[in-house]
């Protein structure tokens, strides 16, 4: 009995040690099953994201492929504004050739009227002196036909005499003719050339006219040229990005599904480095999170920056009273603070006035309040020469325009905003508002950039993100 008692002792405990070893095996099992489901989840979860980068990447080929189009058809555009363009300049050419040629008529013309009237004067010089040679020929006449009353003894020599006085008459008569039908001849000459000459003068205003508006036609046609190369370098420069920011997550997300695939092939030999797997899900998880943290701090830090920047233009206006003050923001994300001449500086001149201390002062609050932004400060002229005098401290306006920009930079450094976000630059007078003589004033301005952070800085916290 005690044998069997111990028999059967023995046997429980054999049972229960190999339930024990079953509930292990089984629990081993489930773990390992587990992770296998969670790689297979993880796996399904990066071959969707794979799926959505990859039409995500056809709908940017898409896309890239209209750019292509348009920036074709902007190309084609191009060549056509640049044919006309040509074709006006060359019309251009030769109307101002024939404005030229007419030119040289006109004076010819005018010299043949000279000569014309130097003609009617000597011919009314010759009617002068045959009227004179007329009469003197009739008191001549008359003297003899006198003699030949009172003197019948000569009556043969005065006939003959009578007789040669009337041929002289009627040479004179028919030389008289003779004359005015010359007279008549210039006279009807010279109202022709008249006509010619206004004719001509006609013709001269025309061309001056068609010139005139061939210039016009030019400008527009350079205006219309320049905004079509714009766009077009603006199509380009996108598309460009799109396609390379598309192609690096497709990369990233191909290798991520490697590494997972390769993972999945070693798991039932690799079931300890399942945790650290979890390890790298895990700071790949807050990683995102806190990206996206940073996303909305950057979107809230944005909002409050053109809040800011809106205060700062009511305040500009209110404190200067003028409307000459612009903020506006660019595609880039890059805003734009333009301070006009009756704000800043004076006439050929880079000390700021009292006004453009004032407006840097209210400026140079809102930059410091967002510490993160580069700030590119611009000088522009108007394109009138400077004066050489001793009292003029610039050569030329591209030292006028640097100059302006590095007066405005030193004050905003004086108002305790950092140096090392600031540049200058100076363009001279070669980026003007506008070309009108009457509107150079509008030249005359300094411009303020806040030029944003780029996505690689905020990712590798370069630059710091206001909370």
């Amino acid at each position: 009995m005690a044998t069997a008692a111990r028999s059967t002792k023995l046997w429980g405990l054999a049972f229960v040690v190999a339930l024990i070893a079953a509930i292990s095996g089984w629990g081993m099992f489930w773990s390992s099953t587990r992770q296998a489901d969670q790689i297979n989840t993880k796996l399904t979860t990066e071959q969707n994201l794979l799926q959505s980068v990859r039409d995500e990447v056809a709908k940017n080929q898409s896309t890239q492929a209209s750019l292509t189009t348009e920036n074709a058809r902007l190309k084609k555009r191009i060549t056509t504004l640049e044919g006309e363009k040509s074709r006006s300049q060359q019309q251009l050419t030769a109307f101002a050739a024939e404005k030229i040629k007419l030119a040289k008529h006109v004076v010819t013309i005018t010299g043949q009227l000279t000569q014309v009237q130097e003609q009617l004067t000597t011919v009314a010089d010759q009617l002068t002196r045959a009227s004179t040679q007329k009469q003197q020929l009739e008191k001549r006449l008359d003297t003899l036909t006198n003699k030949l009353k009172g003197s019948t003894g000569s009556l043969q020599a005065l006939s003959s005499e009578r007789d040669q006085v009337l041929a002289s008459k009627n040479d004179l008569q028919q030389r008289n003719s003779a004359l005015q039908d010359q007279v008549q001849k210039l006279l009807q000459e010279q109202k022709a050339l008249r006509q010619q000459a206004e004719l001509s003068k006609q013709q001269n205003a025309e061309l001056t006219a068609n010139i005139a508006q061939y210039k016009r036609n030019i400008e527009q046609l350079s205006k219309r040229l320049a905004s079509s190369r714009a766009e077009l370098m603006a199509n380009t420069s996108q598309s460009t990005l799109d396609a390379k920011q598309l192609s690096k997550q497709l990369a990233n997300s191909v290798a991520t599904i490697n590494r997972l695939q390769n993972k999945r092939k070693l798991a039932s030999t690799r079931l300890q480095a399942l945790q650290q797997e979890n390890q790298d899900l895990k700071e790949t998880r807050d990683l995102a999170q806190e990206l996206q943290s940073r996303v909305a701090q950057l979107r809230t830090e944005r909002a409050r920056f053109k809040a800011s920047l809106a205060q700062v233009k009511i305040r500009l206006r209110e404190t200067l009273r003028s409307s000459n003050v612009k903020i506006s923001q660019m595609k880039n994300n890059t805003t734009a603070i333009r301070l006009g001449s009756d704000i800043t500086f004076a006439l050929a001149s880079a000390e700021l006035t009292s006004k453009g201390k004032v407006a840097l002062d209210l400026i140079a609050q809102a930059l410091n309040a967002f510490p993160s932004r580069l700030i590119s400060i611009e000088g522009h002229t108007d394109p009138l020469p400077l004066s050489h005098s001793k009292f003029n401290r610039y050569p030329s306006n591209w030292e006028l325009s640097a100059a302006r920009s590095a007066s405005a930079v030193r004050y905003l450094i004086s108002r305790k905003v950092d140096p090392k976000r600031l540049r200058v630059v100076g363009y001279s007078a070669y980026r003007p508002l506008t070309t009108k003589v009457e509107e150079y004033a509008r030249n005359r301005r300094i411009v303020i950039l806040l030029l944003p952070a780029t996505s690689e800085q905020i990712i590798s916290k370069k630059i710091p993100v206001q909370p």
